[in-house]
């Protein structure tokens, strides 16, 4: 190698590399040829840039394509003309449900709703809803944005979510906070009660101890106080569910418990029904919460009662 040139690659303000030319005769590399080798230089240069450029606009394009995929959200792009352009698999999936189009299909409604309809985009944006009868309903909610450089006419890209379940959460949420109300409520009622109970059993005490109170009157006393306090008993009930009170598990023997249960719910279901105690071979002895077992005992005993009637039968067994 007689004769040696170099001039840089320079690519985005990076130096790349370098081209050579070399020669085994001296002299023979002119200022001519340095001229050209800077011109071809800056070609190559820009080249390079260019392609780095393409290669990193197909791998953000893959990313994106790659999120889009995956978004739980269903995401259409149309054009001016409202022609299906693309779509995600979740796109797809809601597009079977709301109006069977496909992928170069024009778009002209979601479910019984116009599409004209969700493209008017107030200040600050809004979701529109869609409600899809059925067993189960579902909801779901459509956003449309304008966007440029589809076509001559522009387009739309619409992002469509389902909130079935949100609704449901939804709902269930305010049911339980419309019986957190019932319950304060009944709390209040039940203490109001409870003393109307206490005032009740303390003056039948007092005229039971009278000495010449006749036997009669007596036994009207007993079964006033034995009345009250079983109505305290089912205000005791009232209260720990409003209080969601912890379970307190000790041993009970269902045979008495359920007898006396059964004296308390003859009184409330109506005379063309008949309760009935089958009690085999014990014992049953078991190891609960007296209050939710009767709770139990009671909700079972009143479905029952709202399934007769016309009245009939309904039978409580104690079986090992």
């Amino acid at each position: 190698m007689r004769a040696y040139v170099a001039v840089p690659l320079l690519a985005g303000g990076e130096l790349r590399g370098w081209l050579a030319v070399a020669s085994a005769s001296p002299g023979t590399l002119t200022t001519g040829h340095v001229e050209v080798l800077r011109e071809v230089s800056t070609q190559l240069a820009v080249a390079l840039y260019q392609a780095d450029l393409r290669a990193a606009l197909a791998a953000q394009e893959a990313r994106l394509a790659a999120l889009v995929e995956r978004l739980p959200e269903g995401v259409l792009l149309l054009d001016g003309d409202h022609r299906i352009l693309l779509t995600n698999p979740a796109g797809e999936e809601i597009l079977s449900v709301l109006n069977h189009a496909r992928v170069g299909d024009t778009l002209t409604h979601l479910a019984d709703r116009p599409l004209s309809s969700f493209l008017i985009v107030p200040a600050g944006g809004a979701w529109h809803e869609i409600v899809v009868p059925g067993r189960p309903q579902r909801v779901f909610q459509v956003a449309a944005r304008p966007v440029s450089g589809v076509g001559p006419n522009g387009g739309w890209v619409l992002v469509i979510r389902e909130v079935t379940q949100e609704r449901y959460l939804q709902a269930q949420l305010e049911q339980q906070e419309r019986l957190a109300a019932v319950g304060q409520l009944a709390s209040g009622i039940a203490h109001d009660f409870n003393n109307l109970l206490t005032t009740i059993i303390l003056y039948a005490q007092m005229a039971l101890g009278d000495p010449r109170l006749p036997a009669d009157l007596a036994q009207s006393l007993q079964v006033i106080i034995g009345e009250s306090r079983q109505a305290t008993q089912l205000v005791q009930q009232v209260l720990d569910f409003s209080r969601r009170a912890p379970m307190e598990a000790r041993p009970l023997d269902l045979v008495p418990f359920l007898k006396e249960s059964v004296k308390v719910l003859e009184r409330t279901i109506p005379e063309s029904i008949r309760l009935r105690l089958v009690v085999g071979e014990g014992p049953f002895v078991v190891n609960g919460d007296p209050t939710r077992i009767r709770q139990a005992v009671v909700n079972m005993v009143l479905n029952a009662r709202d399934a007769m009637p016309q009245g009939g039968e309904v039978r409580l067994g104690l079986f090992r």
